[in-house]
Parts: C-alpha cells; structure tokens; sequence
C-alpha cells in the first residue's frame, strides 16, 4: 500500500516535470527561437532539447507503469493511472508521427533559411 502511494507520489512528480519543461520551452525557447534559430540547433552549439525530453519521458513511463502494477488491487487508483497511460501514449504517438519530425527540421536546416512566420506555425 506504501509502495502504491510512493510510485503514484513519483508519477505526479515527473507530470509535473514534463509540464514544466514544456511551459518553460513554450514561454522562453519557444518565443526566442524563430528570430534565432540557431538555439535550437544542436550542430551549432544550440539547446539539445532531448537531453531533458528523453530521461523526462523514459522516467515517467517506467514510473507509470510500477505505479500501476503496485496499485493493481486498488480499482480507482488503477483505473485512473491506466487512463493516465493512455493519455500519455496517445500523446507520445502524435509527438512522434507530428511534433519530432517537425522539430528534428527546424534543427537541422539551414538557419537563414528559417522563416520565422512558418516556424510558429
């Protein structure tokens, strides 16, 4: 019971992580970037945003699955994180068939070539 209430605790501590990773590149590096591109562009010493994103989604995805597994017997609790997975997948699937491949474009192309109008789009 300890160890459920634990791993849930951890889980609510990464969301917490990812939400503010993502505020923090939507208001900052987001609203920078387009008149800069070359922060966001590893090859030229730019912010290599998987350095956060990947040990962020790794952490919370093993997490959320210990915490189901050790809030199994408890059906509210396991209900609600397994919805919580499958908001967290579903999420993931779009970041990976929209987000990245827009993302991995704008890193890798030609900096003065950016158009700042079709980057926040």
């Amino acid at each position: 019971m300890m160890l459920g209430l634990l791993s849930t605790g951890i889980v609510t501590f990464l969301t917490a992580v990812g939400i503010g990773g993502a505020l923090y590149e939507h208001s900052v590096v987001d609203s920078a970037w387009p008149r800069n591109p070359v922060l966001i562009q590893p090859a030229k010493l730019g912010l290599r945003r998987v350095r956060f994103w990947v040990p962020a989604h790794t952490a919370l995805e093993i997490a959320l699955l210990g915490a189901i597994v050790l809030n199994w017997q408890l059906p509210v609790v396991r209900n609600l994180l397994l919805a919580a997975f499958a908001c967290h997948a579903f999420m993931r699937v779009w970041s990976f068939a929209d987000l990245i491949p827009k993302v991995l474009a704008f890193e890798r192309s030609d900096a003065a070539a950016i158009d700042a109008s079709a980057a926040r789009d």
